[in-house]
């Protein structure tokens, strides 16, 4: 017994050692548009504009835009962000999810999946993160528009090798 959880924990170390972890921050300006078609259906806008930064020394602007409805109590949301760096390359981010919450807050933790990437960026695809939003100063512009600014933290662990790939990139001269 002592052997199998020596071993576990040797393979379990071993993996924690050899990640790291990404980790990045945006800041930006949100607008939403709620119509609210019924007292069982909701359905919200989002559109977004940000600068971000990671911890590989990037930064760039990003663009978000996407959906959220509530039906009968149950959430879904599909919002996809684009996000471009100093040099041009593209990341695509998706935030989907579905809950049985009616919080229309755009506050809150999400995760998010990288469906798409150039130069650098094409090794994320398929990474999976977790991340946080903060709403800042958020105001009714009435007739059920809103704007807000916003803080955003995302974070995900990939293997060291693949940190130090992508953070040591060079384009193709």
């Amino acid at each position: 017994m002592k052997t199998i959880i020596l071993t576990f924990l040797s393979i379990f170390y071993a993996i924690i050692i050899n990640s790291a972890e990404l980790k990045m921050n945006a800041y930006g300006k949100s607008k939403t548009k709620v119509y609210t078609l019924s007292d069982d259906r909701i359905f919200l806008t989002y559109f977004s504009e940000s600068v971000w930064t990671n911890n590989m020394g990037m930064r760039g602007k990003g663009v978000c835009e996407g959906i959220l409805e509530i039906i009968k109590g149950n959430t879904s949301s599909n919002i996809m962000c684009h996000a471009t760096d100093e040099e041009s390359d593209e990341l695509f981010f998706q935030f989907k999810a579905s809950s049985d919450t009616t919080d229309l807050s755009t506050s809150g933790t999400q995760e998010f999946k990288v469906v798409a990437g150039t130069g650098r960026y094409k090794e994320l695809i398929g990474f999976k993160g977790i991340s946080a939003t903060a709403s800042i100063l958020p105001k009714d512009l009435g007739d059920g528009n809103y704007e807000d600014f916003y803080s955003w933290a995302g974070k995900g662990e990939m293997p060291d090798a693949t940190f130090e790939r992508i953070k040591n990139y060079k384009k193709a001269e």
